[in-house]
Parts: structure tokens; sequence; C-alpha cells
């Protein structure tokens, strides 16, 4: 038997990937193991980083191991929260109603299931209350760039499935919507290292895939799908965060920061965060 353990607050920032990635990546060899998780000291848990787990419970149960959580009444938040949000219902706990609107409900999508993908972003994460305003044109071309990176997880990384999840903070003031979109298969370094015929560190990885254009497909332009959200997170004051195998990325109040892990993520991470405090209204360039 093997037990994952967390500290106290687990929030979106590079000390929380790095915890979740560094305390699953001690047991992700693990084989027809006992596996706990363990959230009892855990009283702050975002509930978007239920997909980086989704991602590590798929690897560790395809090995053959069982999985097993524990909560105290120090963590009972997290643990309702995970309720909630449908994540432990999938583990067998009774589902908890989401009284105030708050949980994107974690999903384990394949990656032949593109249209399951596409009307769970246009109903839970573009369709949630309090999403900014913005035209039709500009509502279908926002749901397009996140379904983009869907399809990069599924043709860039040869994944089998893609894990989502996400939550509101309503009491804090800008009403923070934190979604994250997880898939297990080639990372961007494998990826942008492939194409040059020379390795490249992650960190320099990520920034050259965010880079609008730039793409590893033969004969196809993308990048990694974000130029319409990361226009939209600039406008929006929000945050775009980007994980693959050691690199961190995060565009936050108009500055770019990257940092190298010390326990790589076997996969790619990207996490929006939108600002539902934002009253402004948004439209297309053209007016659309």
């Amino acid at each position: 038997m093997a037990k994952v353990c967390f500290s106290d607050r687990i929030k979106t920032n590079a000390e929380g990937f790095q915890q979740i990635i560094s305390k699953f990546n001690e047991v992700c060899d693990y084989k027809e193991s006992i596996i706990e998780i363990d959230f009892s000291d855990v009283s702050f848990f975002d509930a978007n980083f239920a997909a980086i787990i989704g991602v590590y419970l798929e690897r560790l149960e395809e090995l053959g191991n069982i999985i097993i959580f524990s909560f105290t009444k120090n963590s009972e938040k997290v643990q309702h929260t995970l309720q909630r949000n449908q994540f432990l219902v999938q583990r067998g706990y009774p589902s908890l109603v989401d009284n105030f609107n708050t949980c994107v409900p974690y999903r384990k999508f394949r990656s032949v299931d593109a249209a399951g993908f596409q009307q769970y972003i246009i109903t839970d994460f573009i369709g949630i209350e309090g999403f900014p305003k913005m035209t039709a044109d500009l509502g279908k071309k926002m749901v397009e760039s996140v379904y983009e990176i869907y399809v990069n997880a599924t043709t860039h990384g040869q994944c089998n499935y893609i894990h989502a999840c996400g939550q509101v903070f309503i009491r804090n003031p800008e009403k923070p919507l934190q979604f994250c979109i997880v898939d297990s298969g080639k990372n961007i370094k494998e990826n942008v290292s492939e194409h040059f015929g020379k390795d490249i560190c992650s960190t320099d990885s990520i920034l050259w895939a965010m880079e609008l254009g730039h793409t590893t497909k033969v004969n196809e332009t993308g990048g990694l799908g974000l130029g319409l959200i990361f226009e939209f997170v600039k406008l929006n004051r929000g945050i775009l965060q980007v994980v693959s195998h050691d690199g961190f990325y995060q565009f936050k109040g108009g500055n770019v920061t990257t940092t190298r892990l010390n326990s790589p993520f076997p996969g790619t991470i990207v996490n929006l965060t939108i600002n539902l405090a934002d009253t402004k209204s948004y439209y297309l360039s053209n007016g659309s």
C-alpha cells in the first residue's frame, strides 16, 4: 500500500501545481497496489486540480491499482466540493447539490468524443452564470478556441482521454472562474524538440507554442489554440497557465513568467482563470 499526502492549502499557482505533480509522481509506477489519496490535512483545495488528479488516477488504474480516498473533519469542505463537482461521485461517493452554481463538473472525455467536449464547453464553461457578456459570434469563436486545446491534445498528445474541471470563487471580489484542461499524452517539449530536431527545454517550448501560428503539425497552422483566449484573458484581467513536462508558464497582469518545476508532469495542463466580475461587453474586432 502507498499513500499520497497533501499539505494544508493547495492553490492554483506554481507551488500548487508542483505539490500535486511531485506527490503523484512518487507513486505513478506502482502496480497492483492500494493507493490512498489522503486529504486529511487539506483545509483548502482549488477544485480545478481534480482534472490533474484524474489523469494520474487514469494511469494508476491502468496499472491495476485500487484507489481509495481519506478525509477528516478538517478536510470536510474539500470532500463536499469534490462531491458537488462529481469527481468523487465517480469514485462511489454520493452526489451533493451545487446550490450556488459554483462548480464546473469534472468530466473525462475520450479522444473521439469531440461533440461531447464541445457541448461541455458551451454549457458548463462559456455558459456558466456570470460569464462576461459577449456577442454570439464571439461566443462561437471562444468555444472554437477552447475546443482547439482538445484537438491539439488528441493530435499532438496522442492521448486516450482529456480531463476537465473548474470552480467559481464567488466570495472573491473578482469572482474568478478557474477552468483546467489536462491530457497525459506527448508533452510540448517532446513535440517542439522533434519539430526542430534538437532538444529544447520545456519553458522555451511552451513560449514557442504560445506564439500565434506556431505549430508542430505538418502543413497546418495553430499553436496551442489559445490565440483568441489569450487576447480575451488580457482584456478580462484573467490568468493563463500552462504546465508541460517540467515547464510552468503564466500570464497574469500583463506579465509572462516561466519557471522549471522540480518534478515533471506526464502531459500538458492548460488552466484558465476568468474574471467574472468583469462588466465589459465583448465582440470581435470586425464588430460581430
